[in-house]
């Protein structure tokens, strides 16, 4: 078996390799995760199947762009729902792409991609809010 990192195209990638794997995550953060995430976003993904999971995974980095918005001006609380709603529908647009049928590599693709500058929005908006407190994050 080779063990080369795979170097191709996006399109020439089978789609086992964008399958996670539970041994991956830590073992005492992943039951957390699955309580306030997973279940949920299984129960979920029927309400939500109507639309496709690209169309869930657009809307949930919105909340995710709209609570970094927030964060800067220093409104904490609702940007946390925000982020906890981003968070669900990160896990709710898997679950609807299973019960569609649908899972593609490019959604794959925009997953990942939405959720780096997502979070590069999070980090920028931390970041931003704290220097607007006066460096006391902690105050607001």
């Amino acid at each position: 078996m080779d063990f080369a990192p795979i170097r191709t195209t996006p399109e020439r990638v089978p789609m086992s390799h964008f399958q996670v794997d539970i041994r991956n995550f830590p073992r005492n953060h992943y039951p957390v995760l699955k309580a306030l995430y997973r279940v949920p976003a299984i129960r979920l993904a029927p309400a939500f199947a109507v639309m496709t999971a690209d169309t869930v995974s657009v809307i949930g980095f919105g909340c995710g762009i709209a609570a970094s918005a927030l964060l800067v001006l220093g409104i904490n609380v609702p940007a946390l729902v925000l982020l906890h709603a981003s968070m669900l529908l990160d896990y709710v647009d898997g679950e609807v792409a299973r019960l569609r049928n649908q899972c593609s590599l490019h959604g794959a693709w925009l997953e990942v991609g939405l959720d780096k500058v997502q979070a590069v929005c999070l980090f920028g908006g931390l970041s931003l809010g704290a220097a607007g407190a006066g460096g006391d994050a902690g105050a607001a």
